[in-house]
């Protein structure tokens, strides 16, 4: 009674009110899932005409949502026992232990290590760090970049030993030399 009353005489607090309760209704809808898309694709239609472009794009966004998009190199795909294996990098056990519940399009997933990606890491970083012995070179640090198979070296001095690195790819990566964070424009090199 006192509520209708305060409502006559300030009309902003019925639009206040109004306002406030659609708001909570939304955050409850939303947080009980109601807005949040299906993404085990559980519709066997779906999942029957799906195509592998269209099962990449799921497999990619899925990734993206759980932020592991550079923790997974490759993935392969068998029709047969509808299964997905992707190959993992750097993961920890509880992100593993996510992705291998899960249901992609239909597809149970699997995880494994990559372990061909990461040896082969393992051997362009050693190959860096054996240069880097060579006081003529000058490497201060070097840092590799999955994304591009890029190894940025960064060096004190430009010398014509380093400057003859710079393009040169070792085991399929190429080496970027910079005197700063910042890479320098390539005709400096």
């Amino acid at each position: 009674m006192k509520f209708t009353q305060e409502i006559k005489k300030n009309p902003h607090l019925a639009i206040v009110t109004a306002v406030a309760i659609l708001a909570v209704i939304c955050i409850v809808l939303f947080l009980s899932g109601f807005f949040y898309e299906n993404k085990n694709y559980k519709n066997e239609e779906v999942v029957e005409n799906m195509t592998f472009e269209e099962l990449n794009e799921t497999i990619n966004d899925e990734l993206e949502s759980m932020e592991l998009g550079y923790n997974v190199r490759r993935w392969e795909i068998d029709e047969e026992n509808k299964e997905i294996t992707l190959y993992e990098i750097y993961m920890n056990d509880d992100q593993i232990a996510e992705l291998e519940g899960k249901t992609i399009g239909g597809w149970n997933v699997l995880v494994q290590p990559d372990t061909d990606y990461i040896n082969e890491r393992k051997a362009v970083m050693d190959e860096i760090d054996e240069l880097k012995k060579d006081p003529e070179l000058q490497i201060l640090a070097f840092q590799l970049d999955s994304s591009e198979k890029r190894v940025v070296v960064w060096i004190r001095n430009y010398t014509p030993e380093n400057k003859a690195l710079h393009g040169k790819v070792i085991r399929g990566w190429t080496i970027f030399i910079c005197t700063s964070p910042t890479p320098p424009p390539t005709e400096q090199v």
